[in-house]
């Protein structure tokens, strides 16, 4: 009677000891990382030829927490992160120089430009080898953008420029790429590279239109520890 059975009993077995070690091969870590933020593009210009030319953002740092969960090709990462950008006063100032052809002292007076972020998404990774695991992300999520305050003095012409700092929310998309270097089953070092883009609106009462948009792009190299829970 039991014959008929085996069968069944078999693929029972069978379908547990696949599942249990699908649930070894997934791992749940936190990375933690720090670095430098480069902006690029006309978030990074330096020129005033146009409405859509430059918005002088020079580097910056910044500090991220990555939530990864992932097995040996694919994965889930959720991404919190800050970064900041200073704002390119000198280059600035000589924009305005070249405009009014040097009449007068020009003096800028600016904050930096701030962003934290919140995303989510998918990861493609490479199997380990030697120890090495790269991971792929593609996340979207939502980032509070923080525009600096601007003032712009000329000792003939006076008061030329007065932007008040304002911020926004706006989505925010992310690429990365995460190299990972496992030293123990718990503990590896990492490298990241990420890509950021968001395009808030801030207002500006002073201004012809009355507000603008920001195009933010900056990317971020970074260095890590990632723990495996």
């Amino acid at each position: 009677m039991m014959k008929k059975y085996v069968p069944f009993i078999l693929v029972l077995l069978s379908l547990h000891g696949l599942t249990s070690a699908q649930e070894r091969s997934w791992k749940k870590g936190v990375l933690i990382h720090t670095g430098i933020s480069i902006p690029f593009s006309n978030y990074a210009s330096k020129t005033m030829e146009n409405y859509y030319s430059g918005y002088f953002a020079n580097p910056g740092a910044n500090l991220g927490t990555d939530l990864l969960w992932y097995g040996k090709i694919f994965g889930l990462g959720a991404s919190l992160g800050y970064a900041n950008q200073t704002f390119a006063r000198e280059a600035f100032r000589s924009e305005y120089d070249r405009i009014l052809n040097g009449e007068g002292e020009t003096t800028v007076s600016a904050g930096i430009y701030q962003s934290l972020k919140g995303t989510a998404g998918l990861i493609l990774k490479t199997p380990e080898f030697y120890n090495t695991e790269i991971m792929f992300t593609a996340q979207a999520g939502m980032a509070l953008i923080v525009h600096p305050e601007i003032t712009v003095e000329n000792s003939f012409w006076g008061t030329l420029n007065t932007i008040n700092t304002d911020s926004d929310w706006q989505p925010m998309s992310m690429m990365e790429v995460i190299v990972k270097y496992r030293m123990t089953e718990k503990i590896g070092i990492s490298l990241i590279y990420n890509s950021n883009y968001a395009k808030p609106y801030f207002t500006d009462d002073t201004g012809f239109y009355n507000g603008f948009n920001v195009p933010v792009r900056f990317r971020n190299v970074n260095i890590g520890i990632l723990i495996n829970f």
